[in-house]
């Protein structure tokens, strides 16, 4: 089984952008993907969104790193 270095988020803010969440994010490590869900119409946030880092170990001081600040 492979795991993947990712993590899906909620409790977006719906003005977070997908350049303001790979920011937020960088700090803990290699950022190699970040996508916010967009509604079409809008453009706003839906809430959620998809960060994939270069490793595991980044991605877990990520996920240590924003507890609390995404739900």
């Amino acid at each position: 089984m492979h795991v993947l270095p990712h993590g899906s988020f909620s409790g977006l803010s719906k003005r977070t952008t997908t350049e303001g969440l790979k920011e937020a994010f960088s700090k803990f490590g290699k950022v190699v993907q970040a996508r916010v869900v967009a509604d079409r119409v809008s453009g706003y946030s839906k809430g959620f969104s998809f960060v994939r880092y270069a490793t595991l170990e980044d991605a877990a001081k990520g996920i240590e790193g924003m507890k609390g600040k995404v739900s």
